[in-house]
């Protein structure tokens, strides 16, 4: 109870398998049991509460960041209008946390101060070590940034700069 983890189903209405797909059926249902992807955990009185997909957290030297968790922090603070959180590859360790924020209108705010918020909110190997001030809605920001690192070769689950973005590395 309490400590989160991958949300495991199995009964008579679950799917048996993907048609013509072997490699996916073998990859998603393992020993009868569907592996939904969902990261969940149960509270004492056996209510599920589910906080991420598992294809969203950031596997950071060893420990799991769920991105939710980065972006509810992140909302907290008062010029932030939208965000999304993401892996960047790291080659020390592993993934790093990386945002895109884009932030409301006339707001003021950079990546110490945006970090010196999240410090007081999360653990600090939580905090985001990259930051890209966006200037479009911050999902549309990640996919952009994502893609032409992607096409610089960087690695699949990472960010592009386009015009609109400032990087601030930590």
């Amino acid at each position: 109870m309490g400590e989160a983890g991958e949300l495991l189903v199995k009964g008579a209405l679950v799917i048996k398998g993907y048609l013509n797909r072997p490699e996916a059926t073998a990859e998603t249902i393992v020993d009868g049991w569907l592996h939904t992807g969902d990261i969940g955990y149960f509270d004492e009185d056996g209510f599920l509460y589910l906080v991420d997909r598992a294809k969203d957290m950031i596997l950071r030297g060893g420990e799991n960041i769920y991105c939710a968790e980065v972006e509810g922090a992140l909302y907290t603070h008062p010029a932030v209008l939208e965000t999304v959180a993401f892996a960047v590859p790291d080659d020390r360790l592993g993934e790093e946390v990386g945002v895109a924020v884009h932030l409301k209108p006339d707001a003021m705010l950079d990546a110490p101060g945006l970090r010196e918020h999240m410090a007081s909110r999360l653990a600090a190997f939580k905090v985001p070590r990259y930051v890209w001030f966006c200037q479009s809605p911050a999902r549309e920001c990640q996919r952009q940034v994502s893609q032409a690192r992607v096409e610089r070769g960087a690695g699949p689950r990472v960010c592009r700069l386009v015009r609109e973005v400032r990087v601030w590395p930590g």
